[in-house]
């Protein structure tokens, strides 16, 4: 297991490095927006980090115990329009989870499945990352 907490850091830490959005606009406060904030009930955060350049990229946590199946983003339309794509997947095989996590678009809205205590970045399908 302490393998594969490695690759899910040295991954993190490639992304860092690749996308602008989470580090070009730290100084400014466009560079972050609160998508959820007030989801208490299941535990679920959900933020877009904006770059200085325009890139954007989606942070989705679950940090409660329970699935949440079909969390849909319906808010998210009017702030970050466009289909997005999983990047990265703390639930991942590779890192020691079930890798069960999943996007899929309903209307233009994404609807997530969010495994237990995971974190998922998303990128919009656009994105080269």
């Amino acid at each position: 297991r302490s393998a594969a907490m490695l690759d899910f850091v040295s991954e993190l830490g490639m992304h860092y490095r690749a996308l602008p959005a989470l580090w070009s606009a730290d100084d400014r406060d466009e560079g972050f927006e609160w998508v959820e904030a007030d989801d208490a009930e299941r535990s679920v955060y959900v933020f877009v980090r904006h770059g200085a350049d325009g890139e954007r990229l989606l942070c989705a946590a679950n940090l409660g115990v329970e699935v949440q199946a079909g969390y849909r983003l319906d808010s998210l339309v009017s702030r970050a329009p466009g289909r997005w794509r999983l990047l990265l997947d703390s639930d991942d095989r590779r890192f020691g989870g079930r890798g069960t996590a999943a996007v899929r678009h309903d209307g233009g809205v994404p609807v997530l499945y969010l495994p237990p205590l995971s974190c998922l970045w998303l990128v919009p399908e656009s994105s080269d990352e």
